[in-house]
């Protein structure tokens, strides 16, 4: 009976384990690479307003000395956490139980590229979808300088930033950019953790060791996920923090029309603007997470189960 107890009490825990140890990797992830993710931020702003940036060493430098020194680089820090947890918690824990839960009732081989293309993609979906508000209000706490005085939001913390935005603006409008979020983090998905599995995978078959293997794994998914997101990132950004004209209107209707806009009026090449700063942010924020949550997991599994 013990042993049967035993056995049904491990079987919860292990889908758990991947909640837990991509959570806890969010986190740490976000702690270390936040000051560039804001750097990213003003980068494409700056592009969008034809500022000539000069280099992300003088950026830095003008928005450490400008705007409170290193504060600067964590306005929004609260919402960048809770977001950082249950996107990471709710990507990795979906991913891997998904792919789990396929491998052992064998309904398709979880080894080919493809399940796993079409579960990241998922988890991707469904875990930016609950995450688009904590995003809204973390990129506006870090573009709020950039905006003339009178235009200014000065949220204080999340939560005034969802308590003001659903009186103002409607609650539904906590997800605005949703769209873009929602293709971004579902390509990102599909580029990091489909290609980190399959690389991670043919190392471990290969004999590598399994710190080499995991670090090797993570830094060309980043690669992959910085390609491809980035314009989604940069659609995300535009309409986030876009501010009614004086006719009323809004400068973008949704994703497809920023996209199209950029190319029009800024040229193909700016829907990658950020490249370096975004890249900067990407791969160790992947290598970081991904090396976390491997390290976690393995700990809670033989701790727990």
């Amino acid at each position: 009976m013990d042993k049967a107890h035993s056995f049904a009490v491990s079987q919860i825990k292990k889908p758990m384990i991947n909640f837990i140890s991509g959570g806890i990797s969010g986190c740490t992830s976000i702690l270390l690479t936040l000051p560039i993710e804001a750097i990213k931020v003003r980068t494409q702003v700056n592009s969008e307003n034809k500022i000539n940036t000069k280099g992300l060493w003088k950026l830095t430098n003008y928005m450490f000395k400008n705007e409170g020194g290193l504060f600067a680089f964590y306005k929004g820090l609260d919402s960048a956490l809770i977001k950082a947890f249950f996107f990471q918690s709710l990507r990795f824990g979906l991913y891997f139980s998904m792919i789990n839960y396929l491998k052992q009732k064998k309904m398709v081989e979880t080894s080919l590229l493809s399940t796993k293309i079409g579960v990241s993609f998922l988890a991707g979906c469904i875990s930016s979808i609950l995450v688009t508000p904590f995003d809204l209000v973390l990129l506006r706490c870090q573009v709020d300088n950039t905006l003339q005085v009178c235009q200014r939001r000065n949220y204080k913390n999340f939560l005034e930033a969802f308590y003001k935005i659903s009186k103002a603006e409607g609650f539904f409008k906590l997800w605005r950019g949703g769209i873009p979020i929602i293709l971004k983090q579902s390509f990102a998905n599909i580029a990091c953790l489909s290609s980190f599995d399959q690389f991670n995978e043919y190392f471990h078959f290969r004999k590598y060791n399994p710190m080499n293997s995991v670090m090797i794994s993570s830094m060309i998914a980043s690669i992959f996920a910085s390609l491809i997101s980035l314009p989604f990132d940069n659609s995300k950004t535009r309409i986030q923090r876009m501010i009614k004209s004086s006719n009323g209107e809004y400068p973008y209707k949704g994703c497809i029309d920023s996209l199209i806009q950029i190319c029009r009026k800024e040229g193909v090449k700016s829907l990658w603007s950020g490249i370096v700063p975004y890249y900067l942010r990407v791969a160790p924020g992947a290598i970081i997470t991904l090396n976390t949550y491997d390290f976690f997991s393995r700990v809670i599994l033989r701790k727990f189960c």
